[in-house]
């Protein structure tokens, strides 16, 4: 895992020491630091972007943090949508607006100093985003097809490429697109399809087929972390049974969940996936513009 950061002195360590002996940490001192690690990171990847966004470029207290920091994040996402972002800030009476104003741009993660950044809890918030990677590039090739969609919709979307354990069943997912409330089964039918039409229409496949790729997607990355089995992983993404994530797998990447942990390249799962999610389309393409 490679993290980049720009956090004051004292959360850089505390971050620090949430990491493993093979991670790799780069705390950067401005926002043109930052700016220009971004700039440069390829072919030498970042997983995951750290920052609190109460500190102006020289590291200190900044009174009035949203506007730059609004426009920071969102040049930030500009350059790489795919790019899992953990805000890191304790908590102050600036912070709301400062959420407020960073929401719209999709942070993952929020963690807030000396209430939930224990380095174990830390640990695993880091794991939990970085996992989610290839989905998060596959969205950053395909948000643009769907600009100006109903808000539910896209949304749901979006959570569910990054997120699918969110998503047990196809009927969460389609719940969570249509805003239906638990109780309303009768519309699920009917939700279903017209989510599947919305899809259709912006060239994306169906729902179950991004979901189906979005846990493929999400169980790599969980798989490559060591100590970690297969048994874990479907029970994480809410599979009631270990084969049923076995057999996803072989459809999707067609190989057994070890040979994806080890075999597979995260590029060419990427350029599968997007073929899978955007038929038609170069699945090459979708890794670039991921990028």
């Amino acid at each position: 895992m490679h993290v980049l950061a720009y956090l004051p002195m004292a959360a850089v360590e505390v971050l620090r020491c949430a990491l493993g002996q093979h991670d790799r940490l780069q705390a950067v001192g401005s926002w043109q630091e930052l700016m220009d690690w971004l700039r440069r990171q390829w072919p030498e990847p970042v997983n995951v972007l750290v920052c609190d966004p109460l500190i102006d470029p020289d590291g200190e207290s900044d009174e009035r943090p949203a506007a730059s920091w609004e426009v920071a994040l969102a040049t930030a996402v500009r350059r790489r949508p795919a790019l899992p972002v953990v805000l890191y800030a304790q908590l102050d009476g600036r912070l709301p607006k400062v959420l407020l104003a960073s929401g719209r741009y999709g942070v993952d993660e929020i963690v807030i100093r000396y209430h939930n950044d224990a380095p174990a809890q830390l640990r695993r918030v880091l794991e939990q985003v970085t996992a989610s990677m290839v989905g998060a590039r596959l969205w950053g090739g395909m948000s643009h097809r769907l600009l100006g969609g109903r808000a539910p919709r896209v949304g749901t979307i979006r959570r569910v490429l990054l997120r699918p354990y969110e998503f047990p069943t196809l009927g969460v997912l389609v719940r969570a697109a249509a805003a239906l409330a638990e109780h309303d089964t009768i519309s699920v039918y009917r939700a279903r399809h017209a989510l599947d039409r919305w899809l259709e229409r912006h060239g994306i496949a169906s729902a179950r087929t991004v979901l189906i790729c979005a846990r493929v997607g999400w169980a790599y990355a969980a798989l490559r972390r060591p100590g970690t089995n297969v048994k874990q992983v479907a029970a994480r993404l809410g599979y009631a049974k270990v084969r049923t994530l076995t057999r996803h797998i072989g459809q999707v990447a067609g190989c057994r969940p070890s040979e994806l942990a080890k075999t597979v390249l995260e590029e060419a799962l990427v350029a599968h996936l997007g073929c899978l999610v955007m038929p038609g389309r170069d699945g090459r393409g979708v890794a670039d513009r991921a990028r």
